[in-house]
């Protein structure tokens, strides 16, 4: 899936910004350095609580990792849930 590849490629680049290794994220977000090497090449999807989890161990927003990826909206506010316009 591209969006696992893109968030992966986020994580990666994040991490090694930062000089951490595979080994130490892993233990840090309990998975295995193993783990991270799959969510890094996009081959495993990160659950919504280990990616909340990773961004805050690297220190970055959520949307380091989303930002771009989906439907883009100009005015998100304008619309409710169901898409109708709220004005």
């Amino acid at each position: 899936d591209p969006v696992d590849a893109i968030v992966g490629e986020r994580l990666r680049n994040r991490r090694q910004s930062l000089g951490l290794s595979q080994r130490t994220l892993g233990e840090t977000l309990g998975v295995t350095f193993q783990q991270i090497q799959k969510y890094e090449r996009g081959m495993n999807r990160m659950a919504g609580a280990t990616l909340v989890r990773a961004a805050a161990a690297l220190d970055a927003p959520l949307s380091f990792f989303l930002d771009g990826i989906g439907p883009q909206r100009q005015d998100p506010e304008r619309q409710s849930l169901n898409g109708r316009d709220e004005r």
